[in-house]
């Protein structure tokens, strides 16, 4: 199916609700010959360090173009191999663009060209790239490791500890975490996840006056989620998959982002991406630590290690993070994806379709929105849980009844 990029400022996000409304935008831009155009200028494109010095904005625009839509061609590959063999002299941003988008594809090709990269490189970004590319596709010797010592820094050194230590931790009861309430004034969203990123997650919500939100018939309300980058980097990393962990409500608004679209967007705070006060709720300011973090997660789940990844996700500089649609078409990702949900570069993403026209089909965002005041309040728990041991529904649905009685 061939979708649409809609660009569209609306005041009030109440207007996009009617089903018959037909979005229009100051120009609609065919996403299929945005592809084609993209594949043609890369696959032509006359490599050399000036050019690429010439032409930097448009390469970084056009690799954009492809990878989001996972359309790496072999001529691109090429295009990269090139990047990698000439990366001193190149814009360490389209280094950095590269070095991401070659992390899910896992083309042994590259390995020697990684190798002189991660050993000659000045930046921190092209170094952690580099040394994680690498590690996938091979044991690495001492000399890797030492040269990531060398540099003594302390959020390149947390990602590689997370990475590195064996998560198993039993599922701790799911009663104390769907009990947790801060304050009369919060909604509690629950967003479970399946380690497998290829699977979806599911979405329920707790309203300010502690019961869960319901459908008209009186059934849970409940939206699917997919929890996965584009990109496949690590959680910690940005641009990598969703975090697990606390997170804090934001502002509900209509992003900018045509990849987006014009359904309205929940915006996720990440600790340590704004102060305590702001996260929390909190009267006054108190710095950021790991025991202000851990006093907000119920007991029985303050060691489980991915609601850990938000906090140390946010500490290292991640930011940015959303629920929110896609004008994406999801039939891109149908080769792997087990539902029509398109990833995203970290976000929380649920089903949107769109016709040519620009009309919006089926919106799961949508129907989250229309269940929602204008002005939210309170915390979202992204929950990553092994495959195995996800709760259904109907699990949580009789923790539910009782909590609720």
């Amino acid at each position: 199916m061939k979708f649409t990029i809609l660009f569209l400022i609306i005041s009030s996000f109440h207007l996009l609700l009617p089903q018959s409304k037909e979005y229009k935008s100051k120009y609609i831009k065919d996403r299929i010959s945005e592809q084609r155009r993209a594949i043609l200028y890369l696959s032509g494109f006359a490599f050399s360090v000036d050019e690429v010095k010439k032409n930097r904005k448009k390469l970084l625009n056009e690799i954009e173009t492809l990878r989001v839509n996972q359309m790496i061609t072999p001529e691109v590959l090429v295009l990269f191999q090139n990047i990698f063999e000439n990366h001193k002299s190149l814009p360490q941003d389209l280094v950095i663009l590269a070095l991401e988008s070659i992390y899910r594809i896992n083309h042994v090709q590259f390995s020697k060209s990684l190798e002189t990269v991660f050993m000659e490189t000045l930046n921190k970004k092209v170094l952690l790239l580099s040394y994680l590319n690498l590690k996938k596709y091979k044991n690495l010797d001492k000399k890797f490791d030492d040269k990531i010592s060398k540099y003594n820094d302390e959020k390149i050194q947390t990602i590689l500890d997370y990475l590195n230590t064996p998560h198993k931790k039993a599922l701790p009861p799911l009663e104390p975490l769907l009990a947790f309430k801060n304050s009369p004034e919060d909604f509690i969203f629950y967003s479970f996840h399946p380690s497998d990123t290829l699977e979806p997650g599911y979405l329920i919500i707790k309203g300010k006056d502690g019961k869960f939100l319901r459908e008209k018939d009186g059934k849970l309300f409940v939206i699917k989620q997919l929890a996965r980058s584009v990109l496949e980097l690590p959680s910690l990393m940005e641009m990598g998959d969703t975090p697990g962990g606390l997170y804090s409500l934001g502002k509900i608004i209509v992003s900018s982002n045509p990849k987006i679209g014009p359904v309205p967007a929940i915006k996720l705070s990440l600790p340590h991406e704004v102060s305590p006060a702001a996260f929390f709720h909190l009267p006054k300011e108190i710095p950021w630590t790991k025991e202000i973090y851990s006093s907000f997660l119920p007991q029985e789940w303050k060691e489980y290690p991915s609601l850990w990844e938000s906090y140390f996700a946010g500490y290292i500089g991640r930011s940015g993070i959303w629920m929110h649609g896609s004008t994406l078409d999801p039939e891109a990702f149908s080769d792997y994806l087990k539902v029509k949900i398109t990833p995203t570069y970290g976000c929380l993403s649920s089903r949107e379709e769109w016709s040519e026209e620009g009309r919006l089909l089926l919106s799961d965002q949508r129907r989250l929105i229309e269940k929602l005041p204008e002005t939210l309040g309170g915390f979202a728990f992204v929950i990553r849980i092994p495959s195995r041991e996800l709760p259904d529904l109907e699990r949580i649905e009789k923790i539910i009844l009782e909590l609720e009685r």
